[in-house]
């Protein structure tokens, strides 16, 4: 595992795409399957690591950003990850949101060929201590709650969803989950 490149930009575009390809069977079209090169630059550059195999392949991904957790004044939770903000309405009532710096695990993906592998394990595990080392009070993701297992895996993880959003007109639910330390 190391730091994301530069030139690793096409290549992390291309396993997005392919662990993201799932969902197609199920129906869903998510923001990350149509993912550009100009996209995963964005989150990926200063802000991502890379997985690769003994021939030095990408086979997973995972980026950090920092975020924080807050209520609006209609008890909406309010998720902020670097320049954007979006509110989202309280799914379950939960303790108290932590306040501090947390880190947002985002657009984490592992090759088809890797599931079930342990290396998703591995690449939040590395996130996980980079947020602890730094200080940060926990971490955030947003999922789609359709995507069950993948829901299941991040609460084994420790992970407790606080807020919840449906865009008009589609028919999946993106969900805010936290990990306090």
């Amino acid at each position: 595992m190391r730091t994301a490149r530069e030139a690793d930009v096409p290549q992390v575009t291309k396993v997005i795409h392919d662990a993201f390809e799932v969902w197609k069977a199920q129906g869903l079209t998510l923001g990350p399957m149509l993912q550009t090169d100009a996209e995963t630059r964005g989150h990926l550059i200063g802000k991502g690591a890379v997985a690769t195999d003994s021939s030095g392949s990408i086979v997973g991904t995972f980026s950090l950003e920092n975020g924080a957790l807050g209520r609006i004044p209609n008890g909406s939770v309010e998720f902020a990850e670097g320049d954007e903000s979006n509110a989202y309405l309280p799914a379950e009532p939960l303790m108290p949101l932590p306040s501090g710096r947390m880190l947002v695990f985002k657009k984490a993906a592992v090759k088809r060929e890797q599931a079930n592998s342990g290396l998703g394990r591995r690449l939040y595990g590395l996130a996980e201590d980079a947020a602890r080392k730094n200080g940060c009070a926990g971490m955030i993701l947003e999922t789609v709650k359709e995507a069950r297992w993948l829901y299941e895996w991040y609460v084994r993880l420790g992970f407790k969803m606080i807020a919840s959003y449906r865009t008009p007109g589609r028919q999946i639910d993106t969900v805010v989950m936290i990990k306090p330390f």
